[in-house]
């Protein structure tokens, strides 16, 4: 025989399954100690973390703001512990502002600085999604043409099927 069973989501720890069998009236075992059982499986946490982003308005002037929409979402069946996403800002911008979004804290560069935005939550939950709105200001030495590149990357201690989607780029 073959069960199968379906593990309810957000479930950790340990499951243990016993099968007992009896023999029929009438019939007597002769050895009654191997009548039962037990299967002991640990259970691990899986979250799907993806990222996305976007920038507006594209294409934008030197010297102007330019914003990225950044969006946390978590796909997977358990809690995302020890979420965190990370931007190092384009060459040629500098950190202008950034929303706040419960359950997650940021740090930033000072305003006018370069350098790497990272926001962090204890647990990000199972189905959830967080949008962040980024302000950066380009430079306004950039010479007409210069393409500015983001990558945003998340990350999370509980296990990820999908990698792919951990990180975006525009």
């Amino acid at each position: 025989y073959t069960l199968t069973a379906t593990v309810s989501p957000g479930t950790t720890g340990t499951l243990s399954n016993t099968a007992t069998v009896t023999a029929a009236a009438g019939i007597t075992d002769p050895t009654p100690g191997n009548n039962s059982a037990t299967d002991t499986d640990t259970v691990i946490g899986q979250a799907d973390l993806a990222v996305t982003l976007t920038d507006s308005p594209d294409p934008v002037t030197a010297g102007a703001n330019l914003t990225y929409a950044v969006t946390v979402n978590n796909a997977g069946s358990s809690a995302a512990t020890t979420a965190q996403w990370r931007d190092t800002l384009p060459a040629g911008t500098t950190f202008v502002s950034l929303n706040a979004v419960a359950g997650w804290s940021c740090t930033t560069p000072a305003v006018g600085a370069a350098g790497t935005v990272t926001c962090n939550a204890a647990s990000a939950a199972s189905a959830s999604s967080a949008g962040f709105i980024l302000t950066v200001a380009v430079a306004p030495g950039t010479a007409a043409g210069t393409v500015l590149t983001n990558t945003v990357t998340v990350s999370s201690a509980t296990g990820d099927p999908t990698p792919s989607n951990d990180s975006a780029t525009t």
